[in-house]
């Protein structure tokens, strides 16, 4: 049975979305405003629509990355889809080397927290290449500077129950 993240880690998915999608409406319509003639309303409420583009078309990405973003556990390995576009992760639980949890300021305000996958091929990446969380962000509970194969949100308790279910079955092949 397919399990869904917890609903605080929308909020995550809002910080990550308003950047990212901020970035790219502010680039547009910047470009719009200075190369084309545009109305006077649309030049005179630039700001008001930049925010209403923002946060409508953050808030539908929001939505549609959360509704696709379930786990499954099956006798052999963690099967996690994310996204819209229902991106595929297999992980063999015989392939496993870590599994942790991580928490900030952040997850512990909306109550859940990062439990934290990583497998043979991530301990060869970080081998060549060496990330680690940034002071602030590791504060607020943000890993956009830490690499890992796959992640969930989920609450404290089911994080460490999966984390103990995984390690066990990792011993177990």
């Amino acid at each position: 049975m397919e399990k869904k993240l917890h609903p605080g880690a929308r909020w995550i998915f809002r910080f990550k979305f308003y950047f990212t999608i901020g970035l790219i409406i502010l680039v547009l319509f910047s470009l719009l405003v200075s190369y084309l003639a545009l109305p006077t309303f649309i030049e005179e409420n630039s700001i008001l629509i930049f925010f209403i583009l923002l946060i409508s078309i953050s808030e539908i990405c929001i939505r549609a990355h959360y509704n696709g973003f379930s786990y499954d556990f099956t006798s052999k390995e963690l099967i996690i889809k994310k996204g819209f576009g229902r991106k595929i992760k297999v992980i063999d639980y015989k392939d496993i080397t870590n599994v942790y949890v991580l928490d900030g300021l952040i997850p512990k305000f909306f109550g859940f927290s990062y439990l934290v996958i990583n497998t043979h091929s991530a301990r060869k990446f970080m081998k060549r290449h060496i990330f680690f969380p940034r002071p602030i962000n590791k504060a607020l509970g943000i890993y956009f500077y830490y690499h890992f194969d796959a992640y969930l949100l989920v609450s404290l308790d089911e994080a460490e129950s999966i984390q103990r279910f995984l390690l066990e079955n990792q011993i177990n092949y």
